[in-house]
């Protein structure tokens, strides 16, 4: 079913004059009541718009004399316009809707294939989404300005439900989407095969790019410059319920934002991947990597699974928070996590599976499980430390971490699992409470977490019966 069209409320205390203006008719014709259920979603960020479902009643005529009275007849703003796009439709690309566009307006793609279409959007505050499916663009050797599939330069975009495949270029930084405006939330997309998933311009230092319940997978390339996704010096990323996977050489995250809330995601390089890091941050900033399934491939092109500040702590809040995840080190060897002063990594919580060395550089580790997996069991090499200490308590260690399924990435716990009951409250991230609220659920999205009992460690909390399929 089509959802409503997404709507910012009305000012409801605008008085409306008495009589109609010139040309308007007279105080007995026939005047509309609109009466507007509104919906809005909550989430880390507020949105700048709700659903209306809307019901339209005729209200009887006016006596002369007798205007409809100022409460009964709200001032409404106008619904946005809604452009439809497909090969049944008027406009048949997304492209040609992307010439006509204005500020505020909706437009909806049916389900189907859009190949070597590809488009400038620049009016702001546009809704863009696939409707009955996902709407499938194959960039088939073709970029808007030698860029991208999408090129969005419009101000508080919203894509929603489409596919971007295949986009490259001779640069080698071909996107899916170029994000060059500000605000870009990205929900339910599918992003394949191109040198980058989605890629921020340079210019976007007061953005908020939120991406939600997506899927990247094999993006990459480039000799390991280009990535799943790529942020530049943006105010803020916030990546949930999302599964990257199978990277191409380069990372499957990498986020030179000045704040990251990376949270309830699988990131996992899987068999065949080849990317780098799972997760780079190599600028530093104030970044909290929470609820995430990480994991790395044997085929790996760097040994360390999540990096920060290694090109420089050029961000002007340095802390990082590593709080229930499960990490599991399919290669045997190499570093979990590396973090270069003035850094300190408040390491809390998480299950570490494989050889490797746990934390390299300064930090807290506190009620973490080290259990066995690839090339042995995850450890702690203090003599490599120079530059600062680590205060480590509450570890506990196992032969078997107690996984439902690790051979095909389903890190749920058994009811047997030593890392039930052994968390401890990860306190705050400045105000941002660090208690799991959600968890992945494949193969994109979350669930909410209901905890009864004493915090488990790791990505989940042990329930039972299985949220999703292995995949």
């Amino acid at each position: 079913m089509r959802q409503p069209p997404r709507w910012n409320p009305p000012d409801w205390t605008r008085k409306l004059p008495d009589k109609a203006g010139k040309g308007a008719g007279r105080t007995n014709r026939l005047r509309r009541v609109v009466c507007i259920c509104l919906t809005i979603g909550l989430g880390l960020t507020t949105p700048r718009y709700a659903g209306a479902a809307l019901t339209i009643i005729e209200q009887p005529v006016g006596q002369p004399e007798m205007p409809v009275p100022h409460m009964v007849m709200p001032a409404l703003a106008p619904l946005p316009r809604i452009i439809q796009v497909g090969p049944s439709r008027k406009i048949k690309l997304p492209s040609q809707a992307a010439v006509i566009v204005k500020t505020g307006d909706i437009v909806e793609i049916d389900a189907d294939s859009y190949v070597g279409d590809v488009a400038v959007w620049s009016a702001d505050n546009l809704t863009i989404r696939g409707v009955e499916g996902r709407a499938r663009l194959l960039a088939a050797g073709q970029s808007a300005e030698n860029k991208a599939i999408w090129v969005v330069k419009g101000r508080n975009a919203i894509i929603e439900n489409i596919e971007f495949a295949g986009a490259a270029v001779p640069t080698g930084n071909g996107a899916g989407i170029r994000a060059e405006g500000i605000d870009l939330r990205v929900v339910n997309c599918l992003f394949h095969d191109n040198q980058e998933g989605i890629l921020s311009a340079l210019h976007t230092t007061g953005s908020v790019v939120d991406i939600e319940n997506s899927e990247f997978a094999r993006d990459g390339g480039n000799g390991g410059q280009s990535h799943e996704i790529y942020m530049s010096n943006i105010r803020l990323l916030i990546v949930r319920g999302s599964y990257f996977h199978q990277g191409r050489i380069g990372h499957l995250i990498k986020s030179r934002a000045q704040r990251n809330l990376i949270i309830a995601n699988r990131i996992t390089d899987e068999t065949n991947g080849s990317a780098s890091y799972e997760i780079e941050f190599p600028n530093g900033g104030l970044n909290v990597v929470l609820d995430n399934l990480i994991e790395q491939s044997p085929s790996t092109q760097n040994s360390t699974i999540l990096a920060n500040a290694f090109e420089g702590a050029k961000n002007p809040i340095q802390e990082l928070y590593v709080i229930n995840n499960t990490f599991v080190n399919d290669l045997g060897r190499g570093d979990f996590i590396r973090v270069r002063t003035p850094t300190t990594a408040k390491v809390i919580n998480n299950i570490f599976v494989g050889g490797g060395n746990v934390l390299v550089g300064p930090g807290q580790l506190r009620n973490n499980l080290f259990a066995a997996g690839s090339g042995g069991a995850p450890h702690v090499e203090r003599p490599l430390f120079r530059a600062g200490a680590i205060d480590e308590s509450g570890t506990r260690t196992a032969v078997d971490a107690g996984l439902l399924d690790p051979d095909h990435y389903d890190y749920r716990l058994k009811p047997t699992s030593p890392a039930i009951g052994g968390g401890s409250d990860p306190g705050f991230a400045r105000t941002l409470s660090l208690a799991p609220v959600v968890e992945y659920l494949h193969p994109a999205g979350v669930k909410p977490v209901g905890i009864t009992g004493p915090l488990d460690i790791g990505a989940y909390q042990h329930a039972g019966e299985p949220s999703f399929p292995a995949r």
